[in-house]
């Protein structure tokens, strides 16, 4: 069989190449007018943008133009608003250190301010309705003070006629008592005669009077120079003696007991029997005790004291010393008058709290305190005279006049209670002379 034999051309190069060739150029034909598309889209899109930009930027422009106008306070270039708002901004971060802290302190001053305003509205407000309440109060008052005046006219008008009417009366009773003034006269001179036929007749008594006193009086004082004055006797009487001494146990016992009405806590001041009691004095004149003793534990007929203190060592207390209280007494109370402040502690000036510490000294020992001296009066304790008050200017406030006629009263007081117990005889005993005869020793004050 014969075989076929088919003979095979070469591969189509050219035609795969062409197709190729084809497929590149559609497929950049396709993008060209895909990308072609694209910018068309992107231009319309930018010519937009481009649009809506331009109108921002002229309300940009109108709006820094402002701003610049806010800034300078004026119209001027935006460089030149820039360069000023540049110094403001320096001046805030130099005032606050950052440009977000002036913003933020900004924001607090301004927000402080809002709240001032409000709060100065508030306050405006309440001022307004206070205003509106005191011109209300101020109308009803001018009504009440029209009302008032209208009757004080009223009522001056009546008073007039009233004063009018009295007036009359008044001259009417002047010449009436003018007449019996007269009358009175006439008699006061028929009195006055017959009193100075009297007076002389008085004066002849008084003169004879005076001659008598004047007798009795040379008497009286031959009397003390020979027998000392009484109350100086009375007042240095002594009221017992001392039995026995233990002086190391400081501790002594008198010959007076609770027949004789001592009690516990009562003291005496201790005088030499061999010198006396009025004799014992120091280089200054004044009193003073060799010791001064306070009764502890009271017997029947004796008593025990202790020592509370001795001038001088040298001269110790002694059996048959005598003792002396002028407040005590076995057979009567004794009355007393206190007047004046005293120095009982020894400090140079007076204590207003003395005197009852005086008074209360005299009734703690059995005396009788008054407020009046009288013919009663036993003895006087006188403090230190009070100083005469300077009297004020004619034109000094009333509360320095008060003042004045308080210390005026407390002075002439002092004065006069002095110069009745003078008059009446009465022992006058002072700071010194009333410790010295009643054995009282004070306490110092811790403070003074």
């Amino acid at each position: 069989m014969a075989r076929v034999v088919q003979r095979r051309g070469g591969p189509p190069y050219v035609l795969i190449l062409l197709a190729f060739l084809f497929l590149v150029s559609t497929t950049l034909a396709v993008l060209f007018y895909v990308r072609n598309d694209e910018n068309v889209k992107g231009l319309g899109e930018e010519k937009t943008r481009n649009s809506k930009l331009a109108g921002e930027s002229s309300k940009k422009t109108t709006v820094i133009n402002g701003l610049v106008k806010k800034i300078a306070g004026r119209i001027v270039s935006a460089e030149a608003a820039t360069e000023e708002a540049n110094q403001r901004l320096s001046s805030l971060k130099t005032d606050y250190g950052s440009l977000s802290s002036a913003v933020e302190g900004l924001s607090n001053d301004t927000a402080d301010l809002k709240s001032q305003i409000e709060k100065g509205k508030l306050i405006h407000s309440e001022l307004r309705n206070e205003i509106d309440q005191k011109q209300k109060s101020i109308g009803d008052i001018k009504q009440r003070l029209n009302e008032q005046n209208k009757l004080l006219r009223d009522e001056l008008t009546a008073t007039g006629k009233l004063y009018k009417k009295g007036l009359d009366n008044y001259k009417a009773e002047v010449d009436k008592a003018n007449e019996e003034f007269k009358a009175i006269l006439k008699q006061r001179d028929r009195r006055i005669d017959s009193l100075d036929a009297e007076l002389g007749n008085k004066a002849m008594d008084i003169q004879r009077l005076d001659a008598h006193v004047a007798r009795l009086q040379k008497i009286i004082r031959d009397v003390k120079g020979k027998a000392g004055s009484v109350g100086e006797w009375l007042v240095s009487k002594p009221s017992g003696k001392v039995a026995k001494v233990l002086l190391h146990q400081g501790i002594c016992y008198i010959n007076l007991g609770e027949r004789d009405r001592v009690t516990a806590g009562l003291t005496f001041s201790v005088f030499s029997a061999r010198t006396g009691v009025t004799k014992t004095t120091d280089k200054n004149g004044k009193i003073k005790p060799k010791a001064k003793i306070v009764i502890v534990n009271v017997g029947l007929t004796t008593s025990e004291c202790r020592i509370t203190k001795t001038e001088d060592k040298n001269d110790p207390i002694i059996e048959g010393d005598l003792l002396v209280n002028l407040v005590f007494s076995s057979t009567r109370t004794y009355n007393f008058v206190v007047e004046g402040e005293f120095d009982l502690y020894g400090t140079g000036r007076s204590d207003p709290l003395a005197n009852r510490h005086v008074r209360a000294i005299i009734e703690r020992f059995g005396g009788k305190v008054a407020d009046e001296i009288s013919i009663s009066t036993d003895f006087v304790v006188m403090g230190d005279e009070p100083t005469r008050p300077q009297k004020p200017a004619e034109d000094a406030p009333p509360a320095v006049w008060k003042i004045y006629r308080e210390r005026m009263k407390t002075y002439d007081y002092y004065r006069q209670v002095k110069a009745t117990a003078v008059s009446l005889q009465i022992p006058v005993l002072n700071t010194n002379r009333f410790l010295a005869y009643s054995g009282h020793v004070p306490k110092k004050r811790l403070v003074d």
